[in-house]
C-alpha cells in the first residue's frame, strides 16, 4: 500500500506537465492569431489607469469628466502610465514602424492633440463601468503622415483583467476623405441652387434694363449725344448676361447645346476674366488667326479653359506666367497615350504654365476621379475628371506634359468644322413675317419685364394681351385664343409655373404656337416643354432685335 504514493505522486506531475503544455500551446496559438491578424492591434496594460480611477472614486469624486476637464495635468500624467506591451505586424504596417521596439518607445509622438482629448472621453467610460469603448482617433505615422483610426476596446468587469487588454485598430483615413468630399459636394450643390436662383433673378434685372435701353436707342439718333451712352449701358448689359450664365453653368441647370464656337473668342473672353483675378499671373496669348471653329458647347469650353487655368495658378502661388495657345493642326501631330484620334483637321489648345511641375507617377494620375495634389478642403479631385469627360465627349484628345521644375502644358485638340460648310447670317436669315393687327399674349410674373416686354412688342408692331400669373393667362387666352398669333410664357412663376400652363393652353388649343422664356438657360424642364411642342426658347435678357427674330422663325412655322 505504501508503494502507490510515488505511483499518485507521478501520475500528479504527468497531469500537471499536461496542463502545463496545454497552456503553452494555447498561448502559442493566442500569439500566432495575435501576430497575423490583417486588424492592427496592440496589447495594453491599463492596470494603473484603473487603479487612479478607482482612487478617485474613493475620494468622492462623482463628476469625472468636470474633474478631468480641471486638472489637465492629472490626464497627462495617467496617460504615461498606460503601457503598451505588444503590437502585431499590421500595427507596424500601419504606423510605418521598422520595428515594435520603435513603435513602444516612441508612442508619444505618434500621438496628436485631439487623440489626448479621446482619452478623456475614455477615462470617464472606464469610470462609468461601460463594457466597451468605440472612438474615432487622429494618429501621425512615423513618416509624419496623419491618419484616422477607429479604435475598439473590450472592458472587462473584472479589475485585474486590465493588466492584458486588446485594443483593435481600423485605418479610416480613405473613408473620411470621402466624407469630406461628399459633404463638400453636397455644399457645392446647395451653393450651385442658390447661384442658379441668383442668376434667374439677375437676368430679369437685366431683362428690364435691356428692354429700356432698346427702346431709348430707337428713338435715339447715331449723332444724338446719348446714343453713345445708351450703347454702353447695353455692352454692359450683356457683360452682366455672360456672368449670369456662367453662374447657370456652374449650378449645372442648362441642357448642353452644341454650335459653331469660335475658340480664339472663347480663350479671349476667359483670358480677361482671369487676370483680373489672378494679378500676380501674367498672362500670354498667342491665338493663330483665321482659325478655324469647334462644333462644343461654349460653356463647356469655359469650364475645361477656366478649370485649366485655376489648376496653373494654384501651380504658381508666388506667380508666373500663364501660356494661352491656338493653332491648326491634324490628327498626324496628335501623340497621345491614351486617346487615339481621328483622321482629320483639328484645333489645338495648348495652356502652359511655369509653375512647380508634376512628377510621371503623379501626371499618370491627375485624371482619376478623387486624385488631388492639393490640400484637404481646397480641391474635390473632380476638376480635370470633368475636364477629360467634356473632351471626350466632343470627340477630342487631351494630353499632359510636366516635369518637376519646369512647369506643365495641357493640350488639347478638339475637331475642326471646315470654313466651307459655316453658313453666314444671311444665309440662315428669314424673311420677316411680321404683319400689322397680329397679337400676341405676354404672360410674365415680374411687373417691371412685363411692362417692358409689352413695349417692345408694341414698337415691333403687335397688339398686345398681357397676364402676370398662370391662371390669368389661361383666362385671357381662353376668351381670345382665335385672335392670339404668339404666346411669350414665362417658365418660372409662382402657384402656376410655365409648364402646367403650357399643357392646358394645347389642350385648349393643339395649335397653340409659344414662345418659351427664362432667366434660367434651356433646363431639363425647358426641354421638357419644347419636347412636348413649345415651338421656340429665348433665354432673358433679350432685346428687340433677338425677340424679333424667334418671333419671326415661329411664325413662319405652317
Amino acid at each position: 500500500s505504501h508503494t502507490a504514493y510515488p505511483d499518485k505522486a507521478f501520475r500528479n506531475d504527468k497531469k500537471n506537465d499536461r496542463s502545463t503544455t496545454a497552456i503553452s500551446d494555447q498561448q502559442e496559438k493566442y500569439r500566432r492569431l495575435f501576430n497575423s491578424s490583417a486588424i492592427p492591434l496592440w496589447e495594453i496594460n491599463l492596470s494603473a489607469v484603473k487603479l487612479a480611477l478607482d482612487d478617485l472614486s474613493s475620494r468622492g469624486v462623482s463628476d469625472v469628466r468636470t474633474y478631468l476637464n480641471d486638472n489637465p495635468e492629472f490626464v497627462r500624467q495617467i496617460l504615461t502610465s498606460i503601457k503598451i506591451t505588444d503590437i502585431n505586424s499590421a500595427s507596424l504596417k500601419l504606423f510605418r514602424a521598422e520595428s515594435k521596439a520603435d513603435f513602444i518607445n516612441s508612442i508619444d509622438k505618434l500621438l496628436t492633440s485631439q487623440t489626448r482629448a479621446v482619452f478623456s472621453d475614455f477615462l470617464v467610460t472606464v469610470h462609468e463601468g461601460r463594457p466597451d469603448f468605440n472612438s474615432e482617433i487622429i494618429c501621425k505615422t512615423f513618416t509624419g503622415e496623419e491618419i484616422n483610426i477607429q479604435v475598439h476596446l473590450e472592458l472587462p468587469p473584472d479589475p485585474i483583467s486590465y493588466n492584458c487588454l486588446i485594443v483593435s485598430g481600423q485605418d479610416i483615413s480613405e473613408r473620411k476623405r470621402l466624407e469630406v468630399q461628399f459633404l463638400n459636394a453636397q455644399k457645392m450643390e446647395a451653393i450651385g441652387t442658390l447661384a442658379s436662383g441668383i442668376a434667374h433673378d439677375f437676368n430679369n434685372l437685366l431683362m428690364a434694363i435691356e428692354g429700356l435701353t432698346t427702346l431709348m436707342m430707337h428713338d435715339t439718333t447715331p449723332d444724338d449725344p446719348h446714343y453713345t451712352t445708351l450703347h454702353g449701358i447695353e455692352k454692359q448689359v450683356h457683360n452682366g448676361a455672360k456672368l449670369t450664365a456662367q453662374l447657370l453653368g456652374y449650378a449645372r441647370k442648362e441642357q448642353h447645346e452644341i454650335a459653331s464656337v469660335d475658340l480664339n473668342q472663347v480663350v479671349k473672353e476667359i483670358a480677361e476674366a482671369f487676370s483680373r483675378a489672378r494679378k500676380q499671373i501674367a498672362v500670354t496669348l498667342n491665338l493663330e488667326k483665321d482659325l478655324h471653329d469647334v462644333q462644343a458647347d461654349p460653356g463647356q469650353i469655359e469650364q475645361v479653359l477656366l478649370n485649366l487655368c485655376v489648376n496653373a495658378a494654384d501651380a504658381m502661388p508666388e506667380g508666373g506666367r500663364l501660356t494661352i495657345q491656338t493653332c491648326q493642326t491634324d490628327h498626324s501631330n496628335i501623340h497621345s497615350p491614351s486617346m487615339a484620334p481621328k483622321p482629320g483637321e483639328y484645333v489645338q489648345l495648348t495652356v502652359r504654365d511655369t509653375g512647380d511641375g508634376m512628377d510621371e507617377e503623379t501626371r499618370k494620375r491627375i485624371f482619376e476621379p478623387f486624385f488631388t495634389t492639393k490640400t484637404m478642403g481646397r480641391g474635390t479631385g473632380l476638376g480635370l475628371v470633368s475636364v477629360l469627360a467634356i473632351i471626350k465627349r466632343l470627340g477630342g484628345v487631351i494630353d499632359v506634359e510636366s516635369e518637376i521644375e519646369h512647369g506643365t502644358a495641357f493640350n488639347i485638340y478638339l475637331p475642326a468644322i471646315p470654313k466651307n460648310i459655316k453658313k453666314s447670317m444671311a444665309d440662315i436669315a428669314v424673311k420677316s413675317v411680321v404683319t400689322a393687327g397680329q397679337t400676341v399674349l405676354l404672360v410674365d410674373d415680374e411687373e417691371v419685364v412685363l411692362d417692358v416686354g409689352t413695349r417692345i412688342l408694341q414698337r415691333i408692331g403687335f397688339k398686345v394681351f398681357s397676364a402676370g400669373n398662370g391662371e390669368d393667362a389661361l383666362s385671357i387666352y381662353s376668351e381670345n385664343k382665335s385672335r392670339i398669333d404668339l404666346v411669350i410664357l414665362d417658365m418660372v412663376m409662382p402657384d402656376m409655373g410655365g409648364k402646367i400652363v403650357f399643357e392646358r393652353m394645347k389642350q385648349l388649343e393643339p395649335a397653340v404656337k409659344v414662345l418659351l422664356a427664362s432667366g434660367y438657360s434651356l433646363n431639363d424642364e425647358a426641354t421638357e416643354i419644347m419636347r412636348k411642342g413649345c415651338n421656340g426658347f429665348i433665354q432673358k435678357p433679350y432685346n428687340l432685335e433677338e425677340l424679333t427674330t424667334k418671333i419671326e422663325q415661329i411664325l413662319q412655322q405652317s
